[in-house]
């Protein structure tokens, strides 16, 4: 309740709540701040080279997307294909190089020729930048039922 009352004492301040707005006010130059992840942070950054990537010094949430199989799945061994198919570091390299997300593949760094993305922070930071970051966890069926009650309290105020 804390934390939603301060979010809802700085509603004011706030232009908008959401992927696409938050981009496109910063890219336009509208909004001063905002959250994004990397590989939107990339993309932007590209369109409007006044922004900046920044991880907060008190640390951030780290993300993770991941390519799973469900337990009943019909097509085990194509799943398993695609899955090989989509890490094989060429594919990986396509892969980045459209999304713009980072990888965990280790190959695509050293494969990436374009100047925009080689060496890039954004979407591949240095060992230290994970200090302090952590995963969400997943707080139940109650919890989150009560995040998405304060939440919505937030967006409508």
């Amino acid at each position: 309740k804390e934390a939603r009352d301060m979010l809802i004492a700085q509603n004011p301040l706030v232009p908008a709540y959401g992927i696409d707005d938050v981009k496109d006010k910063l890219v336009s130059g509208e909004a001063a701040m905002g959250v994004v992840f990397s590989g939107e942070a990339l993309r932007m950054i590209l369109e409007n080279r006044n922004l900046e990537y920044v991880i907060p010094k008190e640390g951030t949430n780290l993300w993770i997307d991941s390519w799973v199989i469900p337990k009943n799945a019909e097509h085990v061994e194509n799943a398993h294909k695609f899955i090989d198919f989509m890490s094989r570091p060429d594919i990986a390299l396509k892969n980045f190089e459209y999304l713009t997300y980072s990888t965990p593949n280790t190959a695509v760094p050293a494969m990436e020729e374009d100047e925009d993305y080689k060496d890039n922070p954004v979407v591949f930071p240095p060992e230290e930048a994970y200090a302090g970051q952590e995963t969400y966890k997943y707080l139940g069926e109650e919890g989150d039922k009560r995040y998405n009650d304060e939440w919505i309290q937030v967006k409508v105020w």
